[in-house]
């Protein structure tokens, strides 16, 4: 069997990503009302970077070119992501969810197999 291969953007140490992942699959993996919060919060940050990056297609973007422009655009961009992750217009905060149960079931019947 063939393992898988990420490819990591620029400047981001792998190394760091691993041992972070690690870490949290040491210590088990969210369930309940903390793997619907993780799945809210990831929603509203892919939002986020689809607004950011549709934002980049405008020529000018919503608020101009001057000063605090990108700070603004930041906001919105914000704002939308929290809206999408509201409504679960993504549809990913369920995604994470299941997989949040997925592993932990996978992380009790590891855990059980130690003892």
């Amino acid at each position: 069997m063939q393992t898988p291969s990420i490819q990591m953007p620029a400047g981001v140490d792998s190394e760091l990503v691993l041992a972070q992942v690690r870490e949290s699959a040491l210590q088990g993996a969210p369930s309940g009302k903390d793997a619907e919060t993780a799945g809210r919060h990831f929603e509203a940050l892919l939002g986020s970077m689809l607004a950011q990056e549709m934002r980049r297609g405008l020529d000018e973007g919503f608020f101009g070119s001057g000063p605090g422009a990108d700070t603004f655009g930041a906001w919105l961009d914000g704002f939308v992501g929290e809206a999408m992750a509201e409504r679960g217009a993504l549809g990913t905060t369920d995604l994470v969810k299941n997989f949040a149960a997925g592993a932990a079931r996978a992380y009790a019947a590891v855990k059980d197999g130690e003892e």
